[in-house]
C-alpha cells in the first residue's frame, strides 16, 4: 500500500499520539502505529473515518479525522477547551478564561475586559 488512504480507527496509545487504522478496501488489512498529524491534540475514537497517507513500505501518517454526511463533525453553541489546569470557554463574543484561583472574561459587544485575582498588576504597575 502507498499513497492516500481511507480507514477506521482499530487501535489508539493517546498516551503518545499513535493510532493504528484497518482498511476495509483493503481486505481488512492493519496498519502499523502512524502518528496523528494536527494542530490540536484531537485523538479520533476507534471506528472513526480517518485519512492516512502511507509510503512503499506502509509507514505514514494518519491525516485526522474526516467529516461526512455519515461522520458530521460535532456542531456546539460555543468553544470549549481544558488544558493544565485551565479551561477556556467561548460563546456569543463572550470568552472566558478560568486559571483556577484567577480568570479573566472578555466581552466583546462592550468591549470589557474583567480581570479577577488576588492580586492584579497591569502593565508592570502594582499599585500596592
Amino acid at each position: 500500500m502507498e499513497g492516500y488512504y481511507t480507514g477506521r480507527i482499530s487501535s489508539i496509545d493517546a498516551k503518545h499520539g499513535f493510532v493504528k487504522v484497518t482498511y476495509p478496501q483493503e481486505n481488512n488489512i492493519v496498519s502499523g502505529w502512524l502518528p496523528l498529524l494536527g494542530n490540536e491534540y484531537n485523538v479520533p475514537e476507534v471506528g472513526a473515518l480517518v485519512a492516512t497517507i502511507l509510503d512503499e513500505k506502509g509507514e505514514g501518517v494518519c491525516l485526522g479525522k474526516i467529516f461526512s454526511y455519515g461522520q458530521p463533525p460535532p456542531v456546539s453553541d460555543g468553544y470549549g477547551k481544558a488544558f493544565a489546569g485551565v479551561k477556556i470557554t467561548a460563546k456569543d463574543g463572550t470568552v472566558n478564561i478560568d486559571l483556577g484561583g484567577a480568570s479573566v472574561v472578555y466581552r466583546k459587544s462592550t468591549g470589557t475586559l474583567k480581570l479577577s485575582a488576588e492580586k492584579i498588576v497591569l502593565d508592570g504597575y502594582d499599585p500596592t
